[in-house]
Formats: C-alpha cells, sequence, structure tokens
C-alpha cells in the first residue's frame, strides 16, 4: 500500500492536501462522455467500425486522454458491457417495487427489460459480443467480470417475488424467458424497425403472472 507521500501533494503545514474536487468531477465526466461515444460508435459502425480514433473524435478528447481513461480497447468494451447490466438493473427500484402488487413487479420488470433492450446501448453491447466472439479469452473474462451483475439481477428477482412460492431455480427459468423475450423483440426491430411488440409484451406479461402465481404447474 501507497503511503500518503507516496501518491498526494501537501500543503504549507505539511497535511495532506485534498485533491481537487472540480478536477474529479471533470474527469468523471470525460469517462462517462467516452463510454456514451463508445455506445454510440459501436451501435451505429459496428464494433470493428468504432475505432478508438473514432470514438475519441465522438466525444471531443485526444485519443491520449482516452488511452488514460482507458489503457486499452479490452477495458473500454468491459465499460460498456458493464454500463449495459447497470442500467438493465438499476432501472428498477426494487426497495419500493417489493410491496406492490405483483402485477406492478412485473409489469416494472417487463417494462424496464423492453425499454433496455431497444436503446442503443443493447445494439452496441450484442455487437461488442458478435465482435469478440472470435477471441475466446476475451470473451470468458468479460464473462467473468459481469458475473457480479448477473448477480444483482437474479437478486431482485429473488427479493421482488419470494413471496410466489416459486423456488430460486424457478424463478431464474422464468427470468430467463422474460429476458430472452425482450431480447428477441429488440433483435426483431433491427430487421423491422417499425414492430412495436405492442401485443407481444401483453402476452409476456400474462405468461409471467401465470407462471409466478402457479407455482405448483411446474413441479406437476
Amino acid at each position: 500500500m501507497q503511503s500518503p507521500t507516496d501518491s498526494q501533494p501537501f500543503d504549507q503545514e505539511g497535511r495532506a492536501a485534498k485533491a481537487p474536487r472540480r478536477t474529479q468531477e471533470r474527469s468523471g465526466e470525460t469517462r462517462a462522455r467516452l463510454v456514451a461515444c463508445a455506445i454510440e460508435s459501436i451501435a451505429d459502425l459496428g464494433y470493428t467500425g468504432a475505432t478508438t480514433p473514432v470514438i475519441a473524435e465522438r466525444a471531443g478528447v485526444t485519443r491520449g486522454a482516452l488511452q488514460y481513461h482507458f489503457s486499452s480497447r479490452e477495458e473500454l468494451d468491459v465499460a460498456v458491457i458493464d454500463y449495459v447490466m447497470t442500467e438493465l438493473n438499476f432501472r428498477v427500484d426494487t426497495d419500493n417495487l417489493a410491496s406492490q402488487p405483483i402485477e406492478a413487479r412485473v409489469d416494472a420488470l417487463i417494462n424496464a427489460y423492453w425499454t433496455a433492450f431497444t436503446d442503443p446501448m443493447f445494439r452496441a453491447a450484442l455487437n461488442i459480443w458478435l465482435g469478440v466472439v472470435s477471441d475466446p479469452p476475451l470473451a470468458l473474462k468479460l464473462q467473468d467480470h459481469l458475473s457480479g451483475r448477473l448477480s444483482r439481477i437474479e437478486h431482485t428477482w429473488q427479493t421482488l417475488f419470494k413471496d410466489t412460492g416459486r423456488s430460486g431455480d424457478e424463478l431464474t427459468t422464468i427470468r430467463h424467458l422474460v429476458m430472452g423475450a425482450a431480447r428477441g423483440h429488440a433483435i426483431e426491430r433491427f430487421f423491422s424497425p417499425s414492430a412495436t411488440g405492442k401485443k407481444e409484451r401483453a402476452l409476456l406479461r400474462e405468461m409471467t403472472l401465470h407462471a409466478l402465481r402457479n407455482a405448483d404447474v411446474h413441479r406437476r
């Protein structure tokens, strides 16, 4: 571990000086802008087309600034995927929803997934996965990094529907089906942008409610 003398400046009285807050804020803003521009670029141009010079130009920074915040393309890709997974989970207010009727809980989750998967950030994430599929070590590294985020999403379902009588494995299966349906609609929209999925979403809602309310069906 570094001592304060290794990394911190001192004031005239020998006390460790605080890092300028504004500098930290600007650094955070730049990093966030780079992630946003990476998402935009990858969604528009594909994984290979969205080079780091292109992303830096869209963000209005130098390539050196990009490398300062993300030492490699791999690190930037992880940040993008991490952002997407965070959005998937934190669009839902679990604490507030836990006390709501089951219909409200299901509606909130389906709406959150539908919105997230039709956002350009999902297209960017999908392009990244397709781009790294030929690099198994990198794909594995991304998967390992996101295991914690996936656990958070899993925890959300276990928390919101623990009163349904469904086992943990059954809730996991239902979650996979719900998220898979939302992803499938998002991919369909790549080819049919006018597809609203209104009927599909309504049917998915009814199917999910039926699965959650009938805990004995799966065990017969």
